[in-house]
């Protein structure tokens, strides 16, 4: 199949080396640029929705081109390039790079050609086989997508980390063996077999502790003024 196939990667190459005479694929040979593409046909082999109404041949040729521009690890790098444009004050890397990731492909591959690769729209719309007019909407929509993912995973992101301060002030309030068996339990992932052989309890009592330091750990978290023994 990837010799049936090959003719896509050597497209994919040609577009890239014939159209792009600046940016990060300037030096890089042909061999070079079909040799990375490859990676991304092996996956579209492996990965391809036969319950999908898409054909293989679209779906191979973008996750070729995926795979070449993705393979050199460019998220820092269009952080910088596109943060005037998504409006955002704070760009924090590793929540940018997942709402990279969770962007469709298709607009992926647009931002990184557009905003890493030092090449114009023009070069850009032939290798995505786009009119200009096309693709700078389809830019704009792409650049409003990413913007709306990383505020959604921004916000998710602060609440998660205030849930994790309550928790952990919380648990600082609790006795000693309460929190202790808390912490090997859901930290550490002991069984409670394994926690009453190292607090040398017995498994009934562990899980009576258990028990009760979640009952006081929830009484604690919602403020109930509950005394907690």
């Amino acid at each position: 199949m990837i010799t049936k196939y090959k003719y896509l990667l050597e497209d994919t190459a040609n577009k890239i080396k014939g159209n792009i005479g600046k940016g990060r694929f300037k030096n890089s040979d042909y061999e070079d640029l079909v040799y990375l593409g490859s990676f991304g046909l092996l996956e579209a082999i492996d990965r391809y929705p036969h319950d999908k109404n898409v054909e293989f041949k679209t779906y191979a040729a973008t996750r070729i081109l995926l795979s070449i521009v993705d393979i050199k690890n460019i998220y820092y790098e269009l952080k910088n390039n596109i943060s005037n444009d998504l409006k955002i004050d704070e760009i924090k890397d590793d929540i940018f790079s997942m709402a990279l990731k969770e962007i469709p492909t298709k607009e992926r591959i647009v931002l990184i050609l557009y905003y890493c690769q030092n090449i114009t729209l023009k070069e850009v719309s032939i290798i995505m086989n786009m009119s200009k007019s096309e693709l700078s909407k389809f830019c704009k929509k792409s650049i409003n997508d990413l913007r709306k993912k990383y505020k959604i995973l921004y916000i998710r992101n602060l609440e998660y980390k205030k849930k994790k301060e309550k928790i952990v002030k919380a648990l600082k309030k609790l006795p000693n063996k309460c929190r202790t068996i808390l912490e090997l339990y859901y930290i550490d992932n002991l069984s409670l077999k394994e926690i009453s052989e190292k607090m040398e309890l017995s498994k009934s009592e562990v899980s009576t502790i258990h028990k009760k330091a979640i009952i006081d750990l929830k009484n604690i978290l919602n403020n109930n003024k509950k005394h907690i023994k």
